[in-house]
Formats: C-alpha cells, structure tokens, sequence
C-alpha cells in the first residue's frame, strides 16, 4: 500500500487526548484517512511519498511517520525543525547575536555563562517543557543535569528517542516577553496559511504551565501579519510545501523570536479543535485541501470574544489512585462552555479540557492562575454541600459490630451515608459462606439502588468489625433531594464507579481463585 494521494492522511495518538471534533469531522467527510500510531508501527506496508498529505495528532507517532516516509525533502524538514541546534542554525542570519550553544549533558556542568542573565537549558530533542530549566551564572549546573536525566528517564517509556533525549542539551539566552503559539501549514506554493493563534499567558505555578490558552481579534490584529511575514521569509531557508507546523515564539523587545518549531502537527492536547470551536474552522481540512481562511471574514461579529483552551490539570500532589476530579466545579469557572472533553487522568497530565467563550480578559487571567488541587475529591467523597444536604434528610443510627442491617433480596427504602466506621457488602450465594465484595466508609453511601428503582437490594450489608455510625435516608427524601439538587448524580456516580472497578477486580481474582482450586 502507499500513502494516499490527494487525501490527506491523519497519524493519530489515541493517548494525547480524546475526542477531537476536527479529526471526526475529516474522516467523515472522506478529506483524510486515519491511521491509528500503534497500527502503523506494526504495518510494514504503509509508505508515504512525496504527495501525501500528512499531519500528526501527537510527537508520540512522529518515528513511525519518519521510518514510512519515502520523501527525502520531508524528512530533512523535519529533522532540521525537530533538532533544536539545527533549528537555531536556520535562524542564526536573523538573530545574530542570540546566544546557544548545543553540547553533550555530560559536559554542562563545565559550561562557563555569559554576563548575568538568564538562560534555558533543554533536550536537544524534545517535547511539552519536558526537563526544561531556567538557569544562571551561579545556577549548579550538575544538580540541573541530574535533574534532566532523571525527568527524560522518566519520561523514556512515554516519547521516543526521537521526540525526547538526554544525550545532548541547548543552552541559550532566555527570551523575555510575551509568549504565542501558533498553527499553519505552507501551501502548494511553499505560502504560509495560519490556521489559528494563540496568546500563551504563564500562570504563577510553572507546574501548570500549559494550563491555558486563549485566542481573540487583538491577538490577531497584533500578530497575524508578523507571523505570516516571518514564516515566508523563513520559509526561503526551509523551502517547504505542504507542510504543517506548530510554533511557540516570544514577542518582546527582540520582536518575534521562536521557542521552538514542532514539524508535521498542529496543537495537541485538543487545541487544534479550538478553530472550530470558536468558528468553525477545521485546520485539518483547510491543511489537506490547501484552503486559507479569511480572518478578516472570521472575526466579524466575534470582535469582543475570547475563545479559550484550558486544560484542567491533575493537581500536584495528588493521589487519582485514591482522589477523582470534582467535574462540575472545574466548569463552573467558565462563562459560556463551548464544549469539553474527558482525559484520563489516571495517566495524563490533565483530567478535562475545556473550551470556552469569555468577553472579560480578567475572567482569562483569573483562569490562568487556578489552583487545580481544590477540584479533586476522595474518590468516595460527596462535595461539601452535598454532604451536608445528605446529612440533614437522614436520622443517626449506630450498628454493633457484625450486625447484620439488610440481607441480599430484601426489600427497603432507605440507604445509609457511613459517618464513623466501615460497612461490609456481601455477595450472599445459597450454601456458600457470604463473600466481601467491598468495605466501605466515611462519606459512603450504600443502598441507593433500592430507593432508585424500588427493587430488592442487590447484596447485603452489615456492620464491619468496629461497629459504624451512619445517617439513615429514607427512598422519600432521598429522592425528593436529587430533584432539588441535580448535581448529587455526579458524586453518586463517582462513588458507583469506584466501586464497581473495585468489585471488577475482586471478581476477577475470585474467579482466578477457582481456576487454581481446579487445577489441583
């Protein structure tokens, strides 16, 4: 099979992010063909040749792209973008007296700053701020190499050699100003098209660094004619033709100024989807079909809109093995959600990107700066109004320990939110010993099916082996609360979720139990 053609063809990284309106909408209308990372790194017969469209969701599949593609022009863009030392090489007529220098990471602790200033050190390949670091003259340079080791190697298992390595690292000046990114693609024509940009303010934790970033006519009227005016001029160094980039660049006294050049993709993480969010705009499509948009058209009517990208981040220090993301509190800091969407949180970064429509830039700017540790709750937890409104409708009721409170196939209407000690439910199956499904405790709720559905209770439950306190809500009051207060469904939700995945897997080891009682 080769590549296809005048159709383009998207490399998806189905780990960077989850739905993306763009990429369905491409694909549905025939503009492009998806082809999973993983599957393309098991096909040996995928090749993509000169007049392939190509983009990519993520730098994660980018090797298995560049071991297909059978066009040498490509592939040295690539490189020369992708490596951060040839990169500034291309820009070296333009920023004269820039200052870098590319060396192997053994040798940076013998590395001798220049003047007082500031400096980034950074993976001559790499991705998403990963071991980047702000250093000076009197900075431990052999403390910060450990650090980078020690961050790559943690990230080794995540990027590959290609996107993200240790081997050698840039040191160059620190760039002041603001900071932007940027998506376009060069035509047919070798044209720069900007499919969208973005002002990147930096929040005050730099652990949330890409926290958000928002899109209005001011940026554009500020920068579109820049960039496209850099990138041309650019482009006659690079030469490139159906050719997509991510950039970052900061706009300060030095003017424009890149930070980095990111080859074959437009803004992961769902930040590509933001043009058709805030207008309609597809960049994949108008990429494959070499279609720039009129901005000048595009903003009319928008002319006080800030359109917004904001990722909410696992907050540091917190344990999603035992903590789960307060939803409906996080988009409660929006004023007009466009759409969102839901990231694993167990293995990502963040556990929601949302896209919203702001008019105030100081809502934009309160956004930047949220501490994200105040949305995650205990994975059982209720949020605290909901505790108390739960905690008022019941009457306090103590259980001995053992004590059994309802047996499987009872019928009841009332449930039991635990305030003290531990309730155990059990799985009671006729002429076999009641088996633990799950204990449960402080600001759990147990019996809320019966009182939902009026069917007889679905396991039993008693007291564990300290007794418990809990509040007793009859089916009535319950269900007189959830009409008051909607937003109860999340939390019982949560709470439901958790406890089926913990019941899953004590099924699970249950059921490899027997097999080895079989095998004797």
């Amino acid at each position: 099979m080769t590549g296809t053609g005048k159709r383009g063809t998207i490399v998806v990284d189905h780990g960077d992010h989850g739905a993306s309106v763009v990429l369905d909408e491409t694909v549905a209308l025939g503009v492009a063909a998806q082809i999973d990372g993983k599957d393309l790194a098991q096909d040996g017969q995928t090749r993509f040749s000169d007049g392939d469209r190509v983009v990519i969701t993520s730098e994660n599949v980018l090797d298995s792209v560049l071991s297909r593609l059978d066009d040498p022009e490509r592939r040295r863009l690539i490189d020369a973008l992708k490596n951060k030392d040839r990169c500034r090489e291309l820009m070296a007529a333009r920023y004269p007296d820039f200052f870098y220098r590319r060396l192997p990471l053994a040798d940076l602790p013998g590395l001798i700053l220049p003047g007082k200033g500031r400096f980034v050190v950074k993976p001559n390949r790499g991705y998403f701020a990963t071991a980047i670091k702000i250093v000076t003259g009197d900075s431990d340079l052999s403390a910060i190499r450990r650090e980078i080791e020690e961050e790559v190697h943690r990230n080794a298992a995540v990027f590959a050699d290609t996107v993200l390595s240790d081997a050698d690292v840039i040191v160059e000046e620190f760039i002041d100003g603001e900071e932007y990114a940027v998506d376009m693609f060069f035509d047919a024509a070798g044209e720069p098209v900007i499919v969208n940009i973005y002002h990147h303010p930096i929040p005050e934790n730099p652990d949330y660094l890409h926290a958000l970033y928002y899109t209005s006519k001011p940026v554009f009227d500020r920068l579109l004619g820049p960039l496209t005016d850099w990138f041309r001029e650019i482009n006659r160094a690079l030469g490139a033709k159906g050719f997509p980039i991510h950039g970052e660049f900061k706009l300060g006294d030095k003017g424009l100024v890149p930070i980095e050049l990111n080859p074959l993709r437009f803004g992961g993480d769902g930040l590509v989807d933001l043009a058709y969010h805030a207008f309609g705009l597809n960049p994949y499509i108008a990429f494959v079909t070499d279609q720039a948009p009129d901005w000048g058209a595009i903003w009319q009517g928008r002319e006080d809109k800030i359109y917004t990208w904001m990722m909410g981040y696992v907050g540091t220090e917190v344990d999603v093995a035992s903590h789960r993301p307060n939803m409906g509190e996080f988009q409660s800091l929006f004023s007009n959600i466009l759409s969102d969407t839901l990231l694993n949180y167990e293995a990502h970064l963040g556990f929601s990107v949302v896209y919203s429509e702001e008019t105030d830039i100081d809502t934009v700017n309160r956004l930047v700066n949220t501490d994200f540790k105040q949305f995650f709750l205990g994975s059982r937890a209720f949020t605290e109004g909901a505790l108390t409104k739960l905690y008022r409708c019941g009457v306090r009721a103590h259980f001995a320990a053992g004590e059994w409170i309802w047996r499987e196939g009872d019928h009841g209407d009332y449930m039991l939110l635990v305030i003290d000690g531990t309730l155990d439910v059990l799985n009671e199956t006729a002429g076999l010993d009641p088996i633990l499904l799950d204990s449960v405790g402080s600001q759990s709720v147990v019996g809320e099916f019966s009182v939902m559905d009026g069917k007889p209770r679905s396991a039993g439950v008693r007291a564990g082996a300290d007794g418990c306190t809990a509040m007793k809500i009859s089916g009535k009051a319950f269900r007189k609360l959830l009409r008051e207060a909607p937003g109860l469904f999340e939390d019982l939700y949560w709470q439901q979720q958790t406890r089926i995945r913990k019941m899953n897997k004590r099924l699970g080891e249950l059921e490899a139990e027997l097999a080895t009682l079989k095998g004797r």
